[in-house]
């Protein structure tokens, strides 16, 4: 925790990505809990600029206790009362007997066989995972050498069907895992691919030279502006995203595990090869990695030129369907409305990737649509 520490205790600078997304937010979102209103905004009650430094009221204390007593403290001790408490004041649904009886579940990975690797990635509960699954299948075995107007064309088609089928069963289903579990037997069937011939996160991705791979994606969704008196902690608010949440917000009962657009995957290659890689997004997040994926494993790019290339994003819009993409992916032929982005842009994610073979060695590709970056360390 020491690193953490000295951040909050110091201060850190603003990102330009946080920034941007903060000047839309910073009114609705943190300006009505006057915490977390105060870490953001000057003494004037302006917005605080890129790279000004960032303090919030008893952040420091909160991670010097939890280095103390341990991460069961923000389940069970003080932080734990004091988050329940404000909840209570303020009429919210999070009790204490929510936070003592929450425990992480250990889940089977879904499995992708892509060329000669093998992928996995989140599985349910989370829809991210499933939908970049399908996806990845049906843009397995193509005969593309690169991204021409006919892969292209592929990749939209793909997106389609399978945030289509997200949007018609799984964001309503009330047997996720059934439902979930049906779509990708309609992959590895074909039905699918017979049918195509006729929307803040973080993400690690580590791998050593003994051939571990790990990929970490953490999200407190939009933010809910509120930070529980005492903690310094802002809480999380995945109620937010719209396109998790479409029965609404009391959609689901109480204690029903959330949905998540989160997808961290990692993969091996028949000689020992491995890849980790994620990417926050919202709902961008499963085409980013599509994009990347099929473009290092199934056109021969490299990594990090794969994590640069242009991308294609399938909107749905109450009007009908929307291609957003960045110039020099060719979708402009596909006959759909389209959206165009002249630059590289963080709505398309910020993928995170780093391979390590035993020919290469390491390989890594930090996105730059956002703020990431790259790190090696020796032996332990």
């Amino acid at each position: 925790m020491q690193p953490a520490y000295e951040w909050a205790r110091d201060g850190f600078p603003l990102p330009a990505p946080s920034h941007e997304y903060l000047k839309c937010a910073h009114e609705i979102v943190f300006g009505k809990d006057p915490r977390s209103h105060n870490a953001l905004h000057d003494d004037r009650g302006e917005l605080k600029g890129v790279g000004n430094l960032i303090h919030v009221e008893d952040l420091p204390e909160s991670l010097e206790r939890l280095a103390e007593h341990g991460v069961r403290d923000f389940y069970e001790g003080e932080l734990a009362r004091l988050i329940a408490e404000d909840s209570r004041r303020h009429e919210g649904a999070l009790t204490y007997a929510d936070l003592t009886g929450y425990a992480a579940i250990d889940r089977v990975p879904l499995q992708v066989r892509l060329a000669d690797w093998r992928v996995a990635t989140n599985p349910p509960p989370a829809v991210g995972g499933v939908t970049l699954s399908a996806m990845l299948s049906l843009m397995h075995g193509q005969p593309f050498e690169r991204w021409d107007e006919a892969a292209a064309a592929r990749l939209v088609r793909v997106q389609e069907l399978v945030l289509g089928y997200r949007r018609e069963r799984l964001d309503f289903s009330n047997d996720f895992d059934a439902d979930a579990l049906a779509l990708l037997e309609r992959c590895r069937r074909g039905e699918l691919a017979r049918a195509l011939s006729a929307p803040s996160t973080v993400h690690t991705s580590s791998v050593d030279d003994h051939g571990l791979a790990c990929a970490i994606t953490l999200s407190a969704g939009y933010g809910s502006g509120v930070i529980p008196p005492g903690t310094g902690m802002w809480m999380n608010n995945c109620l937010g995203e719209i396109e998790l949440n479409r029965r609404g917000l009391v959609g689901s009962p109480p204690g029903t595990r959330l949905p998540s657009n989160m997808a961290p995957t990692v993969a091996r290659r028949n000689d020992g090869a491995v890849l980790a890689i994620g990417s926050p997004g919202a709902d961008r997040i499963t085409t980013a990695l599509l994009c990347t994926i099929v473009g290092y494993m199934e056109l021969g790019m490299s990594l990090p030129d794969a994590v640069r290339h242009p991308r294609a994003h399938l909107e749905f819009r109450d009007d009908g369907q929307r291609v957003a993409y960045e110039a020099g992916m060719p979708v402009e032929k596909l006959g759909l409305p389209t959206r165009r982005y002249e630059d590289l842009s963080m709505y398309f994610g910020g993928v995170g990737a780093v391979l390590w073979s035993p020919r290469d060695g390491f390989i890594t590709a930090a996105d730059p649509r956002r703020t990431g970056g790259e790190a090696r360390g020796g032996r332990a």
